[in-house]
């Protein structure tokens, strides 16, 4: 490959555009049942929560608190750009008869605004919207995003460096 002249210069675009924006690639993550499970117990542990953002997106919840139901897994986006038609297309191919059984949704890109659509929070609305930033950052999770999560009266929890951020799912199968 490398010793033809189109190729090389073929591979030396695809690095050329990786080398402009490095959160192009991202690795979604699903873990989970490959279909729906009635026999789950689902609960996520919190200790004491400090909200860094207005009371109206203000969730403290208590230890052992039941969470919605759907089916134990969880998705992880990385920095995915689910806002990208694109993207988001391929993305929904991929795991969209998995969403049903999304508990815990990781939103991308530290909550950026710019990296998810609507269409994918509607498809995960029923799942706990997780958002990992550090505490105090000012787009990381962005207002507008919070606003729009807000409007579709999503669970929203934030995870940071501060220890009592922390989120646990707890998923048990009997059988």
């Amino acid at each position: 490959m490398l010793s033809d002249k189109a190729s090389c210069e073929e591979l030396k675009a695809c690095y050329s555009i990786i080398s402009r924006d490095h959160n192009k690639i991202s690795l979604s993550l699903y873990s989970g049942p490959q279909a729906h499970k009635n026999n789950l117990k689902i609960s996520r542990t919190n200790k004491n929560f400090d909200w860094p953002f207005p009371k109206p997106y203000q969730i403290i919840h208590s230890e052992d608190t039941l969470i919605r139901k759907n089916g134990g897994a969880w998705i992880c986006t990385g920095d995915a750009n689910l806002n990208q038609r694109g993207t988001r297309s391929a993305w929904l191919k991929r795991f969209g008869k998995l969403l049903k059984n999304v508990d815990v949704f990781i939103l991308p890109h530290h909550g950026s605004n710019d990296s998810i659509h609507d269409e994918v929070i509607k498809k995960l609305n029923n799942s706990e919207m997780i958002v990992c930033a550090a505490a105090g950052r000012e787009k990381h999770p962005h207002n507008l995003l919070l606003g729009r999560l807000r409007s579709y009266e999503s669970s929203l929890w934030h995870v940071s460096e501060n220890p009592e951020s922390g989120f646990t799912l707890k998923v048990s199968f009997s059988v």
